[in-house]
C-alpha cells in the first residue's frame, strides 16, 4: 500500500493539500481546582470536586509518604472538568499545607493559578495530502500529524504518541479509497499535556473533515453529497487487515462496536434533512462533518453569516448516535 501511494502522489494529475493547527488549550472549567484536607495523626480527609478519587488517594498518599489506606476522598459536584480535574495534583496541596499548619485546610486555586498551571489539552499540526481523480475523491491519502503527547506527562522523554492517540481520528478514516498511509512524527511537551474531552479527537478530526470539505470544494461537490460518495454504500470495516497494531477502539470490544460506516451514511442522511442542507439560503456559509468518537456516531452542522467583518454564528446543530445508550 505505501509503495502504491508514494507512486500515486508524483504521478497524480491533481494534489489536495493543507496543513491544519491547534494551540494548547486550558480546560478552564467552571469552578477551578478547590480542595478541603484534613490531616491528623497520620491520616487524611479529603473533600473535592474529582474525576478519579482513586487517583488522589494515591496523589495525596505519595505526597505525605503515608498509606493510600489512610486517605478519604469525599467526592463533591465536581463544577466542570472535561479530563483537568483527573489530575488531583490540588488535592495533595491542600493535604500538604493541613499536615504544615496542624489544621483542615481549604484550597481554592484562582482562575489565574488554573490558566497557568493546567495540563493543558495537545497543540498538533497535522498535515493532509491526496491525489484525486476525476470526480475529486482520493486514490492515495497521506496523513502526517505531530503534537506532544499524553505520555510525556508521565515521561518526559516521550516524543510519539500512543496507538489510542492514533486511533482516534489519524489511521481510522471511514472512507471508501484505496491507499492511506498516517505517520506521527515526534514533538517535544514544554508544559504539562493532559486530557481534554475528546482528547486527539479534537485535532486529528478537525484536520480531517476540514480535509474533506477541502476535496469537495476543490471537485465543485457539494460538501454533504462528496460525504456521502466517500463512505461509499457502507459496510463494517475490517481494520485488523488495515492497522499494523491491534487497534483501540475506545476499550470496547471492535466485534460489539465496529466501525460501521452504514450508520454513518445514515446520521448524515438524516442531518441533512432535518437540516434542509439542499434548501440552503445564499449569503452565509455551511459546514457538516461527522466523525466517529467514544464509538459512537457524531454529526456537526454549523450555518453562519457575516455581516461586514464581524462574523455571527447564527445556528449550531449536533446529531449523535450512540453505541451504548445510559438512562
Amino acid at each position: 500500500m505505501w509503495a502504491t501511494l508514494t507512486r500515486s502522489l508524483p504521478k497524480a494529475e491533481k494534489i489536495v493539500e493543507a496543513t491544519y493547527y491547534t494551540p494548547l488549550a486550558a480546560h478552564a472549567s467552571m469552578e477551578p481546582p478547590v480542595a478541603i484536607a484534613d490531616y491528623r495523626d497520620g491520616k487524611v480527609t479529603c473533600w473535592t470536586s474529582v474525576q478519579n478519587p482513586q487517583a488522589a488517594q494515591e496523589t495525596v498518599a505519595a505526597a505525605l509518604n503515608i498509606k493510600k489506606e489512610d486517605v478519604t476522598c469525599h467526592t463533591v459536584l465536581l463544577g466542570g472538568g472535561f479530563g483537568r480535574k483527573s489530575k488531583p495534583d490540588f488535592v495533595a496541596e491542600a493535604a500538604v499545607l493541613s499536615k504544615k499548619a496542624g489544621k483542615p485546610v481549604k484550597v481554592v486555586w484562582s482562575r489565574e493559578d488554573d490558566l497557568k498551571f493546567d495540563f493543558y489539552h495537545s497543540t498538533a499540526a497535522v498535515y493532509h495530502k491526496a491525489a484525486v481523480d476525476s470526480r475529486g475523491k482520493p486514490t492515495a491519502w497521506l496523513a502526517r500529524s505531530a503534537w506532544p503527547p499524553i505520555a510525556s506527562t508521565f515521561d518526559a522523554t516521550a516524543r510519539y504518541g500512543l496507538d489510542l492517540e492514533h486511533a482516534m481520528g489519524l489511521n481510522d478514516l471511514p472512507y471508501e479509497f484505496a491507499n492511506h498511509r498516517a505517520e506521527n512524527g515526534p514533538a517535544e511537551a514544554h508544559v504539562r499535556i493532559g486530557w481534554f474531552r475528546a482528547v486527539a479527537n479534537n485535532y486529528h478530526v478537525f484536520a480531517s473533515g476540514s480535509f474533506v470539505d477541502e476535496m469537495a470544494h476543490a471537485a465543485g461537490r457539494d460538501t454533504l453529497e462528496y460525504l456521502l460518495d466517500l463512505i461509499g454504500p457502507g459496510k463494517v470495516l475490517d481494520l485488523k487487515a488495515q492497522l499494523p497494531a491491534e487497534y483501540w477502539n475506545y476499550g470496547a470490544p471492535y466485534d460489539k462496536y465496529p466501525i460501521d460506516t452504514r450508520r454513518l451514511r445514515r446520521v448524515l442522511e438524516v442531518a441533512g434533512e432535518k437540516s434542509n442542507w439542499g434548501k440552503r439560503k445564499p449569503g452565509g456559509g455551511w459546514g457538516i462533518a461527522s466523525p466517529r468518537i467514544a464509538a459512537s456516531i457524531r454529526m456537526w452542522r454549523r450555518s453562519s453569516k457575516c455581516r461586514w467583518t464581524t462574523p455571527a454564528a447564527c445556528e449550531f446543530r449536533a446529531s449523535i448516535r450512540w453505541s451504548t445508550r445510559v438512562w
